[in-house]
């Protein structure tokens, strides 16, 4: 996948939250903030119980990596996944891209919530039809289970909300904003596959079944993207791994809960990239 606006599939149809739940829709999921959704709510009578306008805007939206993002961008300074929290973590030869690896703009924009400091309201343009006139984009509330929520950090231990808070604090999660490429994968031996190259036979699902583009084609095609402000192809982002409009049924071990681009039963996700 070479275009970062396949960071995101077609957005589900913009209705009122008080539609069905379903596992193909942001609509009713943990990433809808309106009124209704389903673990931090939005104040009733903001943007109008809108669930695609606390992250998307149609006009004047920001240009920072996720397609018309409404959202400022994380700005905090986090600590990365490195060889020293691992000594199999090497990007190359030289091992010149571990030290000081900045985080790329498509995991910002998820961080913008998840990073557990920037605040839920931190939007960048009001709607543009409001049901309160007096209400702007900085003075939006959230709640959940009753209790103001300001950021991630807010909605932990409440809900399920709160396994959801990564802090910026990486150095505990997959890594993140870093080229995956042949050369990698050569590198790693037979631990990695190479994302240039079709799906393996021995797959035990197709490479991705949730995200619009099909449900072939190689690691590079499906999941890996570009970060243009730095010159940079194949990064694996967290939007690799999550597709955030579809949650998936968390009764269901076939689905892809919690909003991955395909289930892990049986680390079926996992084993997409890594060949052990």
């Amino acid at each position: 996948m070479k275009k970062i606006a396949l960071l995101i599939a077609a957005v589900a149809w913009a209705g009122t939250a008080s539609a069905a739940f379903s596992p193909t829709s942001v609509v009713g999921s943990s990433h809808d903030l309106s009124a209704t959704g389903k673990d931090v709510q939005g104040k009733a009578g903001q943007a109008q119980n809108q669930v695609c306008i606390y992250c998307h805007m149609p006009h004047n939206a920001n240009n920072v990596g996720a397609p018309l993002w409404n959202r400022s961008n994380s700005t905090t300074t986090f600590q990365m996944y490195s060889q020293a929290n691992s000594s199999t973590f090497v990007l190359d030869a030289a091992d010149t891209n571990t030290a000081a690896r900045p985080v790329g703009p498509v995991s910002l924009a998820c961080l913008s919530c998840h990073d557990g400091v920037t605040a839920f309201n931190s939007l960048n343009q009001t709607p543009m039809i409001d049901s309160d006139n007096n209400i702007s984009a900085s003075s939006y509330t959230f709640a959940s289970g009753g209790a103001p929520v300001v950021t991630m950090q807010d909605a932990s231990p409440s809900n399920t909300a709160g396994t959801a808070n990564l802090t910026t604090d990486l150095t505990n999660d997959h890594p993140i904003s870093f080229t995956y490429d042949t050369s990698l994968a050569t590198l790693k031996g037979t631990t990695l596959r190479d994302p240039a190259v079709a799906a393996s036979a021995d797959l035990l699902q197709p490479l991705v079944i949730y995200r619009a583009g099909g449900t072939s084609g190689s690691i590079a095609q499906q999941m890996l993207f570009v970060n243009p402000a730095a010159n940079k192809s194949n990064q694996l982002e967290c939007a690799s791994c999550h597709e955030p409009h579809m949650q998936g049924d968390l009764a269901s071990a076939a689905s892809n809960y919690p909003f991955l681009i395909k289930s892990n039963q049986n680390s079926n996700l996992c084993l997409t990239c890594h060949n052990k």
